[in-house]
């Protein structure tokens, strides 16, 4: 049994519909996923002579999921600014935890 110009059209026109069905469904499954802001903790970047370091906060050594820490480290200056992020009322808010010379930072620790 041979295979006529006119069965290969029609398979060829089948399977482009379908993909272009699956394409059309996967598109809109991406519009409708909500867009909500995404934290990777954990990540750490340097450039130039700054050092920035992300990780989930702890609070009276229970980890919580909702809040993170921001470490920003001035290589060239020795300085260490820590934030963290907060939900109140249902604002999120990022406050500065702690900062200054890392050196001065040690010696606090120290005593």
């Amino acid at each position: 049994m041979t295979t006529t110009p006119t069965n290969t059209n029609r398979t060829t026109d089948r399977v482009l519909a379908a993909t272009a069905m699956l394409l059309a469904i996967v598109i809109g499954l991406l519009f409708l996923r909500t867009t909500e802001p995404i934290v990777e903790a954990g990540v750490v970047v340097s450039a130039d002579s700054f050092t920035i370091m992300t990780a989930a906060a702890r609070t009276g050594g229970q980890t919580t999921s909702d809040e993170d820490v921001l470490y920003i480290m001035d290589n060239h200056h020795g300085i260490l600014l820590i934030y963290q992020t907060r939900n109140q009322a249902n604002a999120d808010r990022i406050e500065l935890v702690d900062g200054g010379f890392v050196a001065d930072l040690f010696d606090t620790a120290r005593k």
